[in-house]
């Protein structure tokens, strides 16, 4: 901060482009535009870089172009950081320096894991995690094997991703031991799709109040969110519904209102789940679900359809529902699984609210279920998804109950209890 101070300037008299001081300038806001992005006010580092744009070195380019991206994706605005990593990607593979190379891979991979691009996402970790071995830079390899964990989880790879947390947690130690607080989130995460809801609370919790105490509120505020998801999975929708309010309130304020929009669709869930129905609720799940479209944010957007279109369904406003449920089933990982899941419940709510028959919907539901668990294993998926299961299971059975044979009503009584059985204890 020292030297920023000593290197103040009027904006009528800033240092000579191409001298020495001129670059030590641009360097130093570089520096600082970083720590403001980290501390949530990458705004501000925004308008640090643009002033140091105009006399910032040839061979300096890559950084500020890369550091460009990174206050734009701490911003939220993630289809921006992606154009200006790219603009960034083949001025640091010329001019280096390496470390801020690799971290193009290891930045971009995180706005790809935003942005839901999974794949791609470990693309780019794994190139990162590659270049770091080369440059010898062992914390930030640690870190990125971190986001490499955290990729896991999200692809549903539970046991790699724990077993990639057990050793990243032994470098943190060694080569940066305030970094241990990171992997106990992602333990959360681990916790959470195995169905520990309350433990996984727990570790958020310490999350939060490690990061509060370093000053970092971003990431405070981002694990305060994923707290709210435990309660919300462990179906305590009013505490939920506060500690993701207040999630909700510190991330506009930081100006990351894609993570905003996410604690707002979780509030609106929580309600729905909790009863909560009329015209007036459809409205606002709807209006959300049009924001998210408008912004070009996809991670949970289809999740917001499906709930907008629940909503009107339950309301008894079908008028657009359909169109609502157009989307199809994203590919891997737990959260493409619960939005199939929830995709095929609406589904057939909307055919039993219009007098037609649900049981392919329920079927299709169920089936894709069975899948998943056939595919990566009963234990790590049947946590998450099992109240849609039982929903989904719940639903043939009455319909056949009303409407079917005696041989039909006892094998979907059969898969109701199959789906009750897997609720974890």
């Amino acid at each position: 901060m020292a030297a920023l101070e000593s290197l103040q300037w009027d904006s009528a008299n800033p240092p000579e482009a191409g001298t020495a001081r001129a670059r030590l300038t641009a360097q130093v806001l570089m520096i600082r535009s970083t720590n403001l992005a980290q501390m949530g006010d990458a705004a501000k580092g925004l308008r640090l870089l643009d002033s140091a744009d105009g006399f910032v070195f040839h061979r300096d380019r890559g950084m500020l172009l890369h550091q460009r991206a990174f206050n734009l994706w701490q911003s939220g605005r993630l289809s921006d950081a992606l154009q200006w990593f790219a603009e960034a990607e083949p001025h640091l593979a010329v001019n280096g320096p390496d470390n801020i190379y690799a971290a193009l891979f290891h930045n971009r991979a995180m706005v790809w894991r935003d942005l839901g691009e999974l794949r791609k996402g470990m693309e780019n970790i794994q190139r990162a995690i590659e270049l770091y071995d080369r440059i010898d830079i062992p914390v930030n390899r640690a870190k990125a094997r971190f986001l490499r964990a955290q990729l896991w989880l999200d692809l549903g790879e539970v046991t790699k991703a724990l077993s990639e947390l057990d050793e990243v947690r032994d470098q943190f130690r060694v080569h940066s031991p305030i970094l241990e607080s990171y992997v106990d989130g992602s333990y959360g995460d681990a916790l959470l799709y195995v169905g520990m809801h309350r433990q996984a609370a727990v570790r958020w919790a310490d999350a939060i109040a490690a990061h509060r105490l370093a000053g970092d509120r971003r990431n405070a505020a981002i694990y305060e969110f994923w707290r709210a998801v435990a309660a919300f999975e462990d179906r305590q929708f009013t505490t939920a519904g506060t500690w993701a309010q207040q999630a909700m309130d510190s991330l506009y304020e930081q100006g990351n209102e894609p993570m905003a929009f996410l604690a707002r669709l979780l509030i609106l869930q929580g309600q729905f789940d909790a009863g909560e129905d009329g015209p007036d609720f459809a409205e606002k799940v709807v209006r959300l679900s049009d924001a998210l479209a408008q912004r070009g944010w996809t991670l949970r957007l289809e999740q917001a359809r499906i709930l907008a279109a629940r909503a009107k369904i339950r309301a008894r406003d079908l008028d657009g529902a359909a169109d609502l449920l157009q989307g199809e089933h994203s590919g891997p990982g737990y959260d493409a699984l619960a939005e199939g899941l929830a995709r095929y419940l609406a589904k057939a709510e909307l055919a039993i609210a219009l007098d037609r028959d649900p049981m392919p919907e329920l079927r299709a539901g169920l089936d894709l279920l069975d899948e998943y668990r056939t595919t990566f294993g009963s234990v790590e998926f049947q946590a998450g998804v099992s109240a849609l299961g039982i929903q989904l299971a719940s639903k043939g059975l009455t319909h056949t109950t009303n409407h079917g044979s005696p041989a039909e009503m006892l094998q979907w009584a059969e898969r109701c209890r199959g789906q009750a059985l897997r609720i974890p204890r």
